[in-house]
């Protein structure tokens, strides 16, 4: 249990919108009322994390990068960064396949796609 939780706690989800970057739930946000889009993507780190749950192995971590459309529905996924580990590559683009159909894209979101870049990480404690 506590390797799950020390990978939902560094699995990375960065925004690539606009030349902006955010990783939500890191702390670094601004004192303002949370972003509608922090928290849609909070939301798309824990259904993905959900069907990852623990699956990560020591060594290079893949970067899988997809497209969430306006209703939800995911496209495009491959695989960024590879780990050197096909399989493992493989069990990465699974989750976030399983994971899908994600909620519908806030209203405040201007683009017909969004397009997420997200980080499988693997830790031997919580931080």
């Amino acid at each position: 249990m506590e390797l799950i939780r020390a990978l939902i706690a560094r699995m990375i989800v960065v925004l690539c919108f606009a030349g902006l970057a955010a990783v939500p739930g890191t702390g670094t946000a601004c004192a303002q009322p949370p972003d509608p889009l922090d928290t849609y993507l909070a939301a798309v780190n824990r259904k993905v994390n959900d069907r990852w749950g623990g699956l990560g192995l020591q060594g290079r971590q893949p970067v899988i990068t997809f497209e969430i459309g306006r209703d939800g529905q995911v496209a495009n996924v491959s695989v960024k960064d590879s780990s050197g580990n096909r399989y493992y590559d493989l069990t990465a683009m699974r989750a976030v396949a399983e994971a899908a159909p994600f909620p519908k894209l806030p209203d405040e979101f201007p683009g017909s796609v969004l397009r997420v870049h997200m980080g499988f990480n693997f830790a031997t404690k919580a931080p």
